[in-house]
């Protein structure tokens, strides 16, 4: 008849002997819940960049072009700040 020892060596070994089976499981399952993570905040960061950035609304009044240069004159749609541009 066999016998059982019940020691807590022995309990314990047979606990990590069942946990090393669900833990590869159990990693894979973090990993891929910290990628996802991961990603979503860099989509979030990406997103709130191009918000705070913007973009400059100009629109174009004159823009003259020569052989010696030229010269461009925009006005801001939001200021109606005049911009002149010389090149040469």
């Amino acid at each position: 008849m066999a016998s059982f020892n019940l020691s807590p060596t022995i309990s314990l070994s047979l606990i990590d002997r069942r946990l090393g089976v669900v833990c590869p499981t159990i990693r894979q399952t973090m990993k891929s819940v910290q990628r996802t993570t991961q990603l979503l905040l860099l989509a979030t960061l990406l997103v709130a960049s191009l918000l705070l950035t913007g973009c400059d609304r100009k629109e174009k009044i004159v823009d003259v072009n020569t052989p010696n240069g030229g010269v461009e004159v925009e006005r801001s749609t939001e200021t109606g700040e005049v911009t002149v541009t010389v090149g040469e």
